[in-house]
């Protein structure tokens, strides 16, 4: 117990030295320029030290809980902590954290460990060390959130059983950190795909209650937290710089400004984090890596959505899910249409001939007036991931990556050729959820000429896919086509034509489908801005 306490104490110490000087050497080495480099943050110990201060944390929270409770402490164990506070001056600190709310607590043992790493001179140059380092940013946020924001998704866990059985709730990804808090004393975990029966979705209001969003922004506003990093940057004497005009936005602070009247969380805000507005909701999505926490009237209204698609082609059609993670969007989908087909009600399976349901997307509409129910066509739906993010299965998913699940179910080759009889009386729907950060599938889908294809996540400025390949967002247009379009006097007739957005040139059309916002939560939502979005691509016949 001794050796314990005495080695806790030193990793205390320890810890945020590693970390500061690993971001010195990691800035220094790049000349400046962050770029994404595992292999050197492994060697200057900087993956190392984000986990023992991590560790380190969670452990001195749990003691803090404990003392606040108990009286009954090990003797050689206080008169440890108070040789060696005695040492490091800390013993004042940890006195007024005895008597703060828990979130309280967790953030000022947080802020302990990380300001000495971050702000060593309480100077803005300390934060341009790392403020652009993507990696660590997100390790930050994460940590941040869980301190600020854990207790809450605790509490609501363990009062909302529910939300607790969500299937995005029941297992974890391999690649997440764990412990950093524990959410229900007891909870076992399976990394084994969920049985049909398991696949039930929480309700858009029971997430709302539980996770404190009844008051957040139903849409996406996209200067939503603009005023409040201008505020910031103006009370150190600096500035918000926008690029892209006005889509990428970043804090121009001079290096000598004076950063020790912010608190921890300015500080995330003004370096990148995204910490400031956040609630349990960001908590709990870090925690268990989720960007789409779905919905059972999401869910529904998409399935309605798909079904009036199947059954406006005379054909036969395929939903295909790439990047499907672990099967749970798909598998939903499946069973909200076979309960729609049924005239069942998801939360007690009574029928829903009394209910008005849409014929486009919403409430308060009908969705289907011809066929009925029982005439109804349903599309094959099929899942399918390549396995590379080692996200644990929850339901049936294919390992196949989204260039062989094209081949394979559109039946085009490179050239958009047919390479089967009969594709002519069949339709393919892409569903593609957060593709990742800067790649462009959404190429892929229109070369193999899916007849439709929807894409989940945050979109036109966001993370999810290219922001001009993939939304057509003009303000992210590539530079050299930015230049010729300056000087139209010399501009081609290609340059010209790359204006309109790239889906436009291949034939397809943007549908947003607003109507699922009220029922869509995301990862970087926050009570100023809704940042995800769902939208289709449908091509033109």
């Amino acid at each position: 117990m001794v050796f314990l306490t005495l080695s806790r104490k030193i990793n205390r110490a320890l810890g945020p030295i590693l970390l500061r000087n690993g971001l010195k050497a990691r800035y220094a080495l790049g000349g400046g320029v962050i770029k994404d480099n595992s292999f050197l943050d492994n060697i200057l110990l900087i993956k190392w030290a984000q986990k023992l201060v991590s560790l380190e944390v969670h452990d001195d929270c749990l003691k803090l809980m404990a003392d606040a409770s108990s009286n009954n402490n090990n003797s050689m164990d206080e008169w440890i902590d108070r040789t060696f506070d005695s040492i490091f001056g800390a013993s004042a600190e940890e006195a007024k954290r005895k008597i703060m709310p828990r979130s309280e607590r967790r953030v000022s043992v947080l802020e302990q460990y990380l300001r000495p790493a971050l702000v060593q001179q309480e100077k803005w140059s300390d934060v341009m060390k790392w403020n652009f380092n993507r990696h660590f940013i997100k390790w930050a946020r994460t940590e941040f959130l869980r301190a600020k924001h854990g207790t809450a998704v605790q509490d609501s866990l363990q009062t909302y059983p529910k939300l607790r059985q969500s299937p995005q709730l029941s297992a974890m990804s391999s690649r997440r950190l764990s412990g950093m808090f524990q959410f229900v004393q007891g909870s076992t975990e399976s990394n084994s795909p969920a049985s049909n029966a398991t696949i039930t979705l929480p309700s858009t209001s029971l997430v709302e209650k539980a996770l404190h969003l009844s008051e957040w922004k139903k849409c996406k506003v996209p200067k939503g937290s603009k005023q409040y990093v201008q505020e910031l940057a103006t009370r150190l004497g600096g500035d918000i710089i926008e690029l892209r005009r006005g889509a990428m936005r970043f804090a121009s602070i001079p290096p000598e400004a004076d950063v020790s009247t912010l608190s921890l969380e300015e500080i995330l805000e003004l370096a990148g984090g995204h910490v400031a507005h956040c609630g349990p909701l960001n908590a709990l999505c870090e925690e268990r890596d989720i960007y789409q926490f779905w919905t059972r009237e999401y869910v529904e209204l998409l399935a309605n959505y798909l079904l009036k698609r199947t059954n406006s082609f005379s054909g036969t059609t395929i939903v295909l899910d790439v990047g499907a993670g672990d099967g749970i969007l798909a598998k939903s989908i499946e069973l909200a249409m076979s309960r729609e087909i049924r005239g069942e009600s998801a939360s007690n399976g009574q029928s829903k001939a009394s209910k008005q349901r849409g014929g486009q997307l919403g409430r308060g509409k009908k969705t289907f007036t011809a066929p009925t129910r029982q005439q109804m066509k349903v599309p094959a739906i099929i899942a399918v991931d390549d396995g590379s993010w080692s996200i644990s299965k929850k339901a049936s998913v294919e390992k196949m990556s989204v260039e062989e699940a094209l081949t394979t179910y559109c039946g085009n080759n490179d050239m958009g050729q047919d390479l089967k009889n009969g594709c002519e009386n069949k339709q393919v729907i892409v569903l593609c959820s957060w593709m990742p950060m800067g790649v462009d599938w959404s190429a892929l889908f229109r070369q193999a000429l899916v007849d439709e294809y929807i894409l989940i996540g945050e979109c036109d400025d966001g993370s999810c896919g290219d922001n001009w390949k993939t939304w057509g967002n003009h303000s992210f247009l590539s530079d050299d086509v930015e230049e010729l379009l300056d000087h139209k006097e010399t501009a081609t007739d290609a340059a010209e034509s790359a204006v309109f957005p790239l889906f436009e040139v291949d034939g397809y059309t943007r549908i947003d489908i607003d109507d699922l916002l009220p029922y869509q939560f995301s990862r970087f939502d926050s009570a100023v801005s809704k940042t995800g979005k769902t939208v289709a691509f449908r091509r033109k016949k």
